[in-house]
C-alpha cells in the first residue's frame, strides 16, 4: 500500500497546481473532485500524522520533499507540516514514537530535530512516548545528546569570536 501512495505522490509532484489562468492555486479537493465530507480531518491529524503513525517512511519522505519544493498549495503545506499538532497535541514524530515506528521516527527527527522538544497536551515529549520502545528511545536520546553538544560547541565558538572581535585596545599601544 505504501508504494502505491508514494507513486501517487510522485505523480502529484509533477502536476500544475494553479488554475488555467495561472493566477490562483487550486485545492486538492477541487483537483480530484473529492466530496467535502472526505476532506475532514480525523482527530486533527494531517497526512503526515497518518503516514507517521503507520510507519510509512517512504511516504513521509516523499511528502516532506514535495512540501520542501516551491508549492503554492496552502492545503498541502498544512497537511505536510512536521511541527503540526493534532487534537491531542501530538506531532507526526510523536505519533511514530508512540507506535514504535523506528525508521519513520528517526527520519522525522533528522528532518527537523527541534520537534523533539515539543510536548503534547498531556505534557509528554517524543522521548516519553518512545520510552516503551527501548531501541528507538536509546537512538533518539543519543542523537539528541549529540545535537546538544554540537549546539553548545557552536555557541561557545560564537561567544569566543565575539569576545575576540571587541577586545579593549591597549592604551599604551595607541600612543
Amino acid at each position: 500500500m505504501e508504494d502505491v501512495l508514494v507513486s501517487l505522490v510522485d505523480r502529484l509532484t509533477h502536476r500544475s497546481w494553479k488554475k488555467a489562468d495561472d493566477s490562483t492555486p487550486i485545492s486538492l479537493a477541487a483537483a480530484f473532485k473529492i466530496p467535502a465530507f472526505m476532506t475532514q480531518k480525523y482527530r486533527g491529524m494531517t497526512l503526515l500524522h497518518l503516514a507517521s503513525s503507520l510507519g510509512y517512511t517512504k511516504l513521509v519522505c516523499s511528502l516532506l520533499h514535495w512540501s520542501a519544493r516551491e508549492n503554492p498549495v496552502l492545503t498541502l503545506q498544512t497537511e505536510i507540516d512536521a511541527l503540526a499538532q493534532d487534537h491531542e497535541g501530538f506531532t507526526p514524530l510523536m505519533r511514530s514514537c508512540l507506535y514504535g515506528k523506528r525508521e519513520t521516527a528517526l527520519f522525522l527527527y533528522r528532518w527537523n530535530p527541534t520537534v523533539i522538544k515539543v510536548r503534547n497536551y498531556d505534557g509528554e515529549s517524543c522521548l516519553d512516548l518512545a520510552a516503551p520502545h527501548e531501541a528507538l528511545f536509546a537512538e533518539l536520546e543519543s542523537l539528541e545528546k549529540e545535537r546538544a553538544k554540537r549546539l553548545a560547541a557552536a555557541e561557545s565558538s560564537k561567544d569566543r569570536a565575539k569576545k575576540d572581535q571587541f577586545v579593549k585596545p591597549n592604551s599604551r599601544a595607541i600612543r
